[in-house]
């Protein structure tokens, strides 16, 4: 089992599952913003000041795009602080950190239960009804149908 699958079902079972209360319980503040160029959403730190970290959400993401970067960047908080690659002139996530961060939200967010619900053994469901069933988009959904 992953270390995101690990991670994704601690989180839900000591914080549920709903990206907004288990940032809360965890301490992060989560900011709705508008981020330069592609970004989405942005993991926030200041050295030595832990209450000053937090989550950037862009703020034209709907409800299900925020739940899914929000939980994304939750993963990066409990799986990646420290272990940042040094680039240019500031720290970045590497793509073995993204993928996790990736996992992570789709593990959160499309819990087993209820992905076998939805998934069959002898048929694989389409992305859409995936999507659909667990309030996610059809990307995140593909994620979780490619995890399995």
């Amino acid at each position: 089992m992953s270390l995101a699958r690990r991670l994704a079902d601690r989180t839900a079972r000591n914080h549920g599952r709903d990206p907004w209360k288990v940032a809360a319980r965890l301490g992060l503040r989560v900011r709705r913003v508008g981020l330069p160029g592609a970004h989405r959403e942005m993991y926030v730190q200041r050295h030595g000041d832990d209450a000053a970290s937090g989550l950037a959400i862009a703020k034209d993401a709907d409800q299900t795009e925020a739940r899914e970067l929000l939980a994304h960047g939750i993963a990066h908080h409990l799986m990646h602080v420290g272990d940042r690659v040094s680039g240019r002139s500031r720290a970045i996530w590497s793509g073995r950190h993204e993928r996790e961060a990736e996992d992570f939200a789709a593990y959160l967010l499309v819990p087993e239960h209820r992905f076998r619900q939805l998934v069959s053994d002898t048929a694989r469901a389409q992305a859409a009804e995936l999507a659909e069933g667990c309030q996610v988009t059809e990307r995140l959904a593909r994620r979780r149908l490619s995890l399995g």
